[in-house]
């Protein structure tokens, strides 16, 4: 049972607690030259599920854990966000649009 918990209250965390995210997206904007301030820059109007998204995959998270962490219903749901996602970045005149692709594969 406690392992259970554990896990619930860490998917609870890097689904909703904003200032778990924050720290992720500090830590991944160390790590990899402020790529999320820039792709939040880029894409001002998001929906806050397209950041996580795109934060999600920086850190390497599976489909599948990206579906949990989006409280989505369907995988297929995660994919056709995914797939909006690359659609916008494709559309962008940035020097980071080939490295937004490169993080979400």
């Amino acid at each position: 049972m406690r392992v259970s918990k554990a896990v619930s209250k860490l998917i609870d965390e890097l689904s909703e607690d904003k200032k778990k995210i924050e720290e992720l997206e500090k830590s991944v904007n160390l790590v990899c030259n402020d790529i999320m301030a820039s792709f939040r820059t880029d894409f001002p109007n998001l929906k806050e599920a397209d950041y996580n998204l795109f934060l999600y995959s920086i850190l390497g998270f599976s489909p599948s854990a990206i579906t949990l962490f989006l409280k989505e219903e369907k995988l297929t749901k995660v994919y056709e966000r995914k797939r909006r996602l690359k659609d916008k970045i494709k559309k962008l005149d940035s020097p980071n649009r080939e490295k937004y692709m490169d993080f979400l594969g």
